[in-house]
């Protein structure tokens, strides 16, 4: 099992961020976390413009440890400031199944309310899915759900990552479409509650 945080901010200066973020942030994380990647929210609502960096951990403790020192770095420090960064939320999300890789141009996230679900209905559901998205352009999907976040704890979450967005929504129509699927959402009272489609920075 793993574990994702994600720190969103609303930054001043994208460029700078950027630069910031290639120059020496990416690296400086990865001393702690083992994987990261930062997008920008596009499609998103009120949400749009947000940045994102994700952090991937192996124990809830790697996170919070990781979280405390990189929050002390003095180039991450920097960066932030010279950028015009203000944090708007971190959350914690526990990863239960991923398949694929986490490449890609874009990155889709879907988050839902429901039911828990077992062990085995939920490896059904994702090898259902992920044979349908891996034939539109799915470099990679990680179902999870949301351990600590205010009001979004408790919240389910699926990312996907494709380098076709118009690709990878032609695979969800045919998703929703199946009668599995249907019977999936009706018998865990699954409700989607927002869908936000991010371009990768690095």
């Amino acid at each position: 099992m793993s574990y994702i945080s994600s720190l969103t901010l609303k930054v001043a200066d994208l460029d700078k961020f950027v630069s910031g973020w290639n120059d020496y942030g990416k690296e400086a994380s990865l001393r702690y976390a083992s994987d990261v990647w930062a997008s920008q929210a596009i499609m998103a609502g009120e949400r749009a413009g947000e940045i994102s960096v994700i952090y991937h951990w192996d124990s809830i403790d790697a996170a919070m440890d990781g979280v405390v020192a990189l929050r002390s770095d003095d180039g991450i420090i920097k960066t932030l400031s010279e950028s015009g960064s203000e944090t708007v939320r971190r959350v914690l999300v526990r990863v239960d199944a991923e398949r694929g890789g986490r490449n890609g141009k874009y990155t889709t996230l879907l988050t839902s309310t429901g039911d828990p679900v077992t062990p085995e209905a939920q490896t059904a559901a994702v090898d259902r899915v992920w044979e349908v998205v891996s034939r539109h352009g799915g470099n990679g999907q990680m179902w999870g759900q949301v351990l600590s976040g205010g009001p979004m704890t408790g919240t389910f979450v699926l990312a996907t990552m494709a380098d076709s967005l118009d690709l990878l929504l032609e695979g969800t129509a045919e998703i929703m479409a199946s009668s599995e699927q249907q019977q999936f959402l009706a018998d865990h009272h699954a409700t989607l509650t927002g869908r936000i489609m991010s371009r990768r920075l690095g």
